[in-house]
C-alpha cells in the first residue's frame, strides 16, 4: 500500500520536472517536509524524498551549493535518518555535480 506521503513526494517530482525554474517560487514552501520525509521509516518514502531534492537540481530550479546550504539544517536535526540521508544527498551530489561546482569546506570542520 502506498502512503500519502510517498504519492504527495512524487506529485510534487512530477511538477518540477514539468514547471522547471518556475517551481522555485514553491521551493522554500516544500523543502521542510521534504526533510521531515528523508527521517521516514519507511524506505520507499525516504528514496522519493531524495529523488525530488536530485530532481530540484537536475531541473535547474536550485543550483547544487544552494541546495546543500537551505539543508544544512539536517546535520542538527533530531531524527538520525534524517542526518544520514543529508550525508547522502551530499556524496549523490558530489558524484554528479564534482568538487568544483560545490564547496564542502562549511560541512567540514
Amino acid at each position: 500500500m502506498t502512503g500519502i506521503a510517498q504519492r504527495a513526494l512524487e506529485a510534487f517530482t512530477e511538477l518540477i520536472v514539468r514547471l522547471g525554474q518556475d517551481f522555485n517560487a514553491y521551493t522554500s514552501t516544500i523543502l521542510p517536509h521534504v526533510i521531515d520525509r528523508l527521517g521516514d521509516s519507511r524506505d520507499t518514502v525516504r528514496e522519493k524524498a531524495q529523488l525530488l531534492l536530485h530532481k530540484l537540481m537536475e531541473c535547474r530550479v536550485v543550483v547544487p551549493q544552494s541546495l546543500l546550504d537551505k539543508l544544512s539544517i539536517c546535520f542538527k536535526h533530531k531524527n538520525a535518518k534524517v542526518r544520514e540521508e543529508f550525508l547522502q544527498t551530499i556524496v549523490s551530489t558530489l558524484n554528479e555535480y564534482g568538487t568544483q561546482s560545490l564547496s564542502v569546506k562549511t560541512y567540514i570542520q
